[in-house]
Parts: C-alpha cells; sequence; structure tokens
C-alpha cells in the first residue's frame, strides 16, 4: 500500500513575472517604420562585381509595453 501526502502541499520552482495580460489603451495605435533602399551593382571584367548598397529604416511610432 502506498503513503499519500496528508494536508495541502504547494511547490513553487520559479516565478513567471509578467505572465498576467497587460491593459491596452483604447486609443492605441499600431506602430510602424519606414525603410528606403537604393543600391548600384556594376560588373566589370573577370567576374568581379563592384556595388554599393544604402538603407535607412526609421521608426515611425513604437508600442512600448510599460
Amino acid at each position: 500500500m502506498l503513503a499519500r501526502p496528508v494536508g495541502q502541499q504547494t511547490t513553487n520552482h520559479y516565478t513567471l513575472l509578467g505572465g498576467s495580460a497587460d491593459l491596452i489603451d483604447s486609443n492605441t495605435k499600431l506602430s510602424y517604420y519606414n525603410e528606403y533602399i537604393a543600391g548600384v551593382e556594376y560588373e566589370l571584367p573577370r567576374n568581379l562585381t563592384l556595388g554599393v548598397r544604402y538603407v535607412h529604416r526609421d521608426i515611425g511610432r513604437v508600442l512600448e509595453d510599460v
């Protein structure tokens, strides 16, 4: 016959922080960013390629968890 524990048994091996639902403002808008890319490539003799690329990223709106 197996012995069973008696009374209330509670074991907490870890605590999850931030695991609950957050309140969200009803006037909140989506976050977005703009990205512009420009580039040029030129093929030189003997299988050599020369190229220049420019990437501009602009974050317009950020949604943060406070």
